[in-house]
């Protein structure tokens, strides 16, 4: 197996997007991958008092268009947290999937 230097570590793409289809949304969206940076971010904010937001803060970080540029910002989670919970929840769930956020870790972020 080959060695990785540093220049290999860092020029590689580690965050591929996922086509999805949201079903109740009748289309589809991209999903990437959360960089380390999101993924303290979410967590820091999920565990305070923006924990209502758990839902729409992980689409406003990871539903974006097949360039990878966002669809949604945090001006939207309003918007999204009036969307139908069948629709948030699916995706959400395809989200946390391509993440490997567990429900688990889901579960712990909500109790905190």
């Amino acid at each position: 197996m080959k060695k990785l230097t540093r220049q290999d570590c860092l020029s590689v793409n580690d965050l591929a997007l996922k086509e999805y289809t949201v079903k109740a949304w009748d289309g589809v969206v991209y999903i990437k991958k959360m960089t380390a940076k999101d993924q303290i971010q979410f967590e820091d904010m999920s565990q305070g008092k923006d924990r209502k937001n758990i839902f729409s803060r992980l689409i406003v970080m990871c539903v974006c268009d097949e360039n990878g540029n966002k669809l949604f910002t945090e001006a939207d989670m309003d918007a999204l947290n009036n969307k139908s919970a069948s629709a948030v929840i699916e995706l959400f769930t395809a989200i946390s999937e391509i993440n490997s956020v567990s429900q688990e870790d889901v579960e712990d972020l909500a109790k905190n």
